[in-house]
């Protein structure tokens, strides 16, 4: 105890005469507001509200350092940038993974035994599609279980260029059909629109179509700019 007493009034002394001193007599601070001096024992302190203060300073200067801006070689800002692009690619997969459990889920507790057996066929003869080799499914076989599902599920969702390939070419098979950004679409949409007995067309007319450059409000204000000539 005693040799701590004694180092604690030499650290108390080199503080005092190497730094506090400097600024009392320097900078003016006032020095009962600084030190202060045990009656009792005659060992001196740094006044606790001095103390609190500079703590606060402190705290002040490692916040101000986190927000700097702050120069990263470019080696760094690579690395930063993989790493980001990593945890997106991450996040994207565990979306897609929740919401795929999701639908399974759903799937299994609202639809009957012979839906799940004629989509879950579907799924499969898709997924034996090989894109490396050009290989595709059995579309017999997959028409066949296309029509157990139509049963089950009469709402099907797909671009205009998938139609031919996973529906069957049969005239008016749907109680409607639903066309959106049709003008995006051109007479290969023909095809799509007799699998339906109606028809909702959906689109913007002051869109360009897709195969238009940028068309000036006057062009498109004036329908015999569009016509052929006869």
């Amino acid at each position: 105890e005693v040799l701590k007493a004694l180092e604690h009034d030499r650290q108390m002394a080199a503080l005092c005469e190497d730094t506090l001193h400097r600024y009392i007599a320097g900078e003016g601070w006032p020095k009962d507001r600084v030190l202060g001096e045990d009656e009792e024992t005659g060992r001196r302190f740094v006044v606790p509200s001095l103390v609190l203060a500079l703590r606060e300073v402190l705290v002040c200067k490692e916040n101000a350092d986190l927000l700097a801006p702050r120069r990263l070689e470019p080696a760094a800002m690579d690395a930063l940038d993989r790493g980001r692009r990593n945890v997106a690619g991450q996040l994207a997969q565990s979306t897609r993974d929740l919401v795929e459990a999701q639908v399974v889920c759903q799937f299994a507790q609202h639809t009957a035994p012979g839906a799940r057996g004629a989509l879950l066929r579907c799924a499969h003869l898709l997924e034996a599609t090989d894109t490396e080799t050009g290989l595709t499914f059995d579309r017999q076989e997959y028409l066949k279980a296309f029509e157990e599902c139509v049963g089950y599920l009469p709402c099907w969702v797909m671009t205009t260029a998938q139609v031919p390939e996973y529906l069957p070419s049969r005239l008016a098979q749907f109680d409607l059909v639903v066309i959106d950004e049709a003008s995006q679409c051109d007479i290969s949409v023909l095809p799509v629109l007799m699998r339906g007995t109606q028809w909702l067309i959906v689109g913007d007319g002051r869109q360009c179509g897709p195969r238009e450059s940028f068309v000036t409000d006057t062009r498109l204000d004036d329908p015999n700019e569009f016509l052929c000539n006869s």
